[in-house]
């Protein structure tokens, strides 16, 4: 299911740094056994399926990640093409968000989003996140 995510075009376009190509089972193993428990033990971020509870299809992906500012955390989310416009992504992110702040203790979250990317943008927007300007060197 990963990996079959993982080829969706919109997944690769805003994600080309997070998500090789072509994505393979080799990357989703080494992802799913390697790299999210080592974040998660060195308290660079933790990873999300999201899946729905009746019959455990992957719906998506939501990350909270540690960044260089104390007390600051970026949260990442993408959904499998099937489950977009379901606000899959924004409830992700809403129980996320709620456990940085309770639980983490973070003080503020981030969404770095692609300023061309309306949908994420405007979901962002609906959960009360307000764009704060373009990182230099970013898009």
């Amino acid at each position: 299911m990963l990996v079959n995510a993982c080829q969706d075009d919109s997944i690769r376009r805003w994600l080309p740094h997070v998500i090789p190509q072509p994505y393979t089972v080799a990357h989703a193993r080494h992802f799913v056994s390697e790299i999210a428990p080592a974040d998660w033990e060195a308290g660079r971020a933790a990873h999300f399926a999201v899946a729905d509870a009746a019959d455990e299809v992957l719906m998506g992906s939501v990350a909270l990640m540690a960044v260089d500012e104390p007390g600051v955390g970026e949260i990442g989310a993408w959904t499998a093409p099937a489950h977009r416009r379901k606000k899959v992504a924004s409830k992700a992110v809403q129980i996320v968000a709620a456990w940085a702040f309770e639980t983490c203790g973070l003080d503020r979250v981030e969404l770095r989003i692609a300023a061309e990317n309306g949908a994420s943008r405007h979901g962002a927007e609906l959960l009360g996140f307000r764009p704060i300007g373009i990182l230099p060197g970013h898009r």
